[in-house]
């Protein structure tokens, strides 16, 4: 499964590994990768690309032979499985297939697909009839209840004129009848509640057997997904062994989402390190039709995912020199703030890339702090709305509290007109155009949005060509944004 590179490569020979979870590939991981795509446009997977998309990913290694020999080349795997349910025997084994219970797992998950099959007969069958007619015998109890007050009522009705006429019934008589038709309401009403509980009851009965079966495939499947948890068992350099269990409770106290262990870069770690081959690398890209919960786009490179794969990267990657995650480190000094304007209320700035514009969590230098720290006659809130980190451009600044206020007000009123300049990579066709999407934030890899149908809010972007460059390869092409609303990353 090392699939060797030819020649010399210490010259370009990565120095250290990926930082997983925001991470440009390296020379020899676009090398590999772009073999392993010409691999699959013959599609010999057996796999519906135009109908599933999948994520693949290759792992750079140096295979060490003695102290002045060794060789460079790579592994390649894809995330879950296919949809023949097979592997190629080039690709790295999923973690599932070597579970020292693995029977006893297969045999539990055949046991839960027919609890599934059931299920789904169950749910086919039509009660409407049944339930109309349970329904009918529901209202014609009302009805007769209905009527049973409707009577009463025209009984105190008639005591009520028997009393304005003066008439030989004496007074102790209407109150013991009042008295007595009052315990016989309550007594029908109980009769009647009592009765269209017990129709409920058969109503529920026509689907108990349903609600059994769920349950019980409840309980199996947490009972199953917990003895899967516990057998992957992942390796990292300083040959540990844990379970997913533990590495996500050692990481942040919590159980491993479904699929944990699934992705393409554990399985090759995992392969690497059982095979005592040197992780210097890896790229992980999506090959054929887009994900139906996010952007993925064919060919498009991407980084590990932060839900599933964060807790186990963190533990895998133990013992080899990892980069810095770029987004916490602190910026040069040389970063500097130039001040374009300013008067007694407000200050506008042109923000460098690179700089944050409020504190972060792991990073304090940030335009607020800056600001704060040098102008002291800024005693307003400041920031009145941000830019991305890596991000450059202008920033209005409030310098007092009301000059806070009214800036808030024209921001939230869309008086202030915002444009971004971007050099895009590729060649767009249109001279202006709008992308109009729903965005969230997507929970399993923050602070990354998805595009969401059903949750997201809208995101509304009108966009207008300046300049293409036909002669770069790619091709480039510098584009201006007017975003209409202003969401997360939009």
């Amino acid at each position: 499964m090392f699939i060797e590179f030819p020649g010399d490569l210490k010259s370009i020979k990565p120095l250290k590994f990926d930082y997983p979870f925001y991470y440009s590939p390296k020379e020899l991981a676009l090398k590999a990768a772009y073999e392993l795509m010409a691999e699959l446009e013959e599609n010999k997977l057996g796999h519906n690309f135009e109908k599933i998309g999948k994520m693949f990913g290759v792992l750079i290694c140096e295979s060490v032979i003695s102290e002045s020999e060794s060789k460079i080349g790579y592994l390649k795997a894809f995330s879950g499985v296919l949809e023949n349910g097979e592997r190629p025997s080039d690709f790295v084994p999923h973690l599932f297939d070597e579970l020292p219970n693995l029977h006893e797992i297969k045999t539990e998950s055949s046991k839960i697909n027919e609890l599934t099959q059931k299920i789904s007969e169950l749910s086919n069958i039509d009660y409407s009839s049944e339930i109309a007619k349970f329904n009918a015998l529901i209202k014609d109890k009302e009805k007769t209840l209905a009527e049973f007050k409707k009577g009463l009522k025209l009984k105190k009705l008639k005591r009520n004129e028997l009393r304005k006429q003066a008439s030989g019934v004496s007074e102790s008589e209407l109150i013991k009848e009042s008295l007595a038709d009052k315990f016989h309401l309550k007594e029908k009403t109980k009769q009647i509640q009592a009765d269209i509980h017990a129709i409920n009851q058969q109503i529920q009965s026509l689907f108990a057997p349903k609600e059994q079966l769920l349950q019980e495939r409840k309980v199996r499947s947490i009972n199953l997904q917990q003895k899967i948890f516990s057998a992957y068992r992942l390796s990292n350099a300083n040959q540990e062994s844990k379970n997913l269990l533990e590495i996500f409770n050692e990481y942040n106290n919590t159980l491993p989402p479904a699929g944990a262990g699934d992705c393409a870069l554990p399985k090759l770690l995992q392969y690497s390190y059982q095979h005592n081959l040197r992780p210097l690398g890896f790229a992980e890209f999506w090959w054929g039709a887009p994900h139906k919960a996010q952007i993925r786009k064919h060919k498009n490179f991407y980084h590990a995912c932060s839900g599933k794969c964060k807790p186990i990267l963190f533990h895998m990657l133990k013992g080899i020199d990892v980069e810095e995650n770029p987004i916490i480190q602190v910026p040069s000094k040389k970063l500097t703030l130039e001040v374009i304007y300013q008067d007694q209320d407000i200050m506008v700035i042109n923000k460098p890339s690179g700089l944050l514009s409020v504190p972060g969590v792991k990073i304090q230098d940030s335009v607020y702090n800056r600001i704060k720290s040098g102008h002291p006659e800024c005693t307003g809130p400041i920031i009145v709305h941000r830019l991305d980190q890596d991000t450059s451009g202008i920033m209005v600044l409030a310098k007092n509290e009301k000059a806070y206020k009214d800036l808030q007000k024209q921001f939230i009123k869309r008086v202030v007109k915002k444009r971004y300049t971007a050099l895009l990579d590729g060649h767009i066709e249109h001279n202006k155009g709008n992308i109009n999407l729903p965005l969230r934030l997507d929970l399993d890899n923050r602070p990354m949005q998805v595009v969401c149908g059903q949750h997201g809010k809208e995101a509304y972007t009108e966009y207008e060509v300046i300049k293409r460059f036909p002669k770069k390869f790619p091709k480039w092409t510098l584009i201006h944004f007017y975003p209409h609303t202003g969401r997360t990353h939009q």
